[in-house]
């Protein structure tokens, strides 16, 4: 019984280091991933050509007009993975609300399954993608839209060389059949060399729109941006530089130009921010004839655009992920029958 007692003895100490042991080894590194991205404007005074003040949400190009909520989720396997985002306006997430198409709830905006058949070669991407756009410019992101935006379809993309690569994606619509792949087809290539540039392009029979760009970071602390959109229906062009010259201080410049067969518009904006710790204090100053360019109120929860000249200083609170707080008073004088717009927004972006 002795020998019994003393052998279990000795079992139960070696499973008890075995399991410290266990215990104390890395967890492997987790492959699902979750992050959320919220932006919102809280319109504490909106008055329109000196009219009574109105309040409201924003932006305005969410479904439903107000904050915009995306939550994305994702599996990344060995050689294969899934991405997809959730997205709601407001607080419409499993409800139904009114929305700029109709009624709409939360709903999978985009999703997409990739396999890489050939490792670090070639991939194949099935589902409903988001995939590329072009540079936009520094200040406002103009006409930086994605390629493919929440399209059905499949996408092989190459990857020759570092820094290279290259897509091929044939839209395949949800319902009804393709009678001519031919006019359904989108193809980018993009190039990266770290701290020198970025540029891409793209091209697609679906609307015969030739779009890209580029962003050149060699020259220290200067920033360009260039890139053009050109469709059957309107032509726009932009450009930016910017940087900072001047210790804590960043100053950026932006101009567009977009034209259609009946008219050629026009708009610039500066934009100048003094850093203090976290914060920043700055201002924006612009104008847009009103003709259909659309500088002012293209970027993240923004300001209405109503053209005109712009005067519109802020202070911000920066945090990290990109999440930021701002608060600012906005006039605009209004341009081509636009009235002039006098705003206090509280712009804010949070994510993780």
């Amino acid at each position: 019984m002795k020998r019994l007692l003393i052998v279990l003895l000795a079992l139960t100490v070696l499973g008890v280091f075995a399991f410290a042991d266990d215990m104390a080894a890395p967890a492997p590194a987790p492959i699902g991933t979750f992050t959320s991205w919220n932006t919102g404007t809280a319109l504490l005074y909106n008055s329109v050509n000196g009219a009574a003040a109105t309040t409201g949400w924003g932006p305005a190009w969410d479904s439903v007009s107000g904050i915009d909520q995306e939550w994305t989720f994702g599996y990344a396997g060995k050689g294969y993975g899934f991405s997809a985002d959730l997205e709601f306006g407001m607080d419409n997430f499993g409800n139904s609300g009114a929305s700029a198409t109709g009624v709409q709830g939360a709903t999978i905006s985009r999703f997409y399954t990739y396999y890489d058949v050939l490792p670090s070669m070639v991939e194949v991407i099935l589902g409903k993608p988001r995939m590329g756009r072009a540079p936009g410019s520094l200040v406002e992101g103009m006409d930086s839209q994605f390629y493919m935006n929440s399209q059905f379809g499949a996408a092989l993309k190459l990857l020759p060389m570092s820094g290279f690569s290259a897509w091929a994606f044939a839209e395949l619509p949800q319902s009804g059949a393709v009678s001519n792949l031919g006019s359904q087809l989108t193809f980018s290539a993009e190039y990266t060399m770290p701290d020198v540039f970025y540029a891409n392009a793209m091209y697609s029979t679906i609307n015969s729109d030739f779009s890209g760009g580029v962003k050149v970071t060699a020259i220290k602390p200067l920033t360009i941006v260039a890139g053009w959109d050109y469709k059957s229906s309107a032509t726009a062009i932009w450009a930016s530089a910017g940087g900072s010259f001047v210790d804590k201080l960043t100053t950026n410049l932006d101009f567009a130009m977009k034209s259609t067969s009946a008219v050629t518009s026009i708009g610039l904006e500066a934009q100048a921010q003094y850093a203090i710790g976290t914060y920043g204090v700055g201002a924006r100053v612009g104008y847009d004839d009103g003709q259909g360019v659309g500088v002012f109120g293209d970027n993240l929860g923004d300001i209405g655009d109503n053209g005109g000249v712009l005067v519109y200083p802020y202070v911000v609170a920066n945090f990290d992920n990109g999440s930021s707080v701002q608060f600012g008073v906005s006039y605009e004088s209004g341009a081509n029958n636009m009235k002039s717009l006098l705003q206090i927004p509280i712009l804010y972006v949070w994510a993780f």
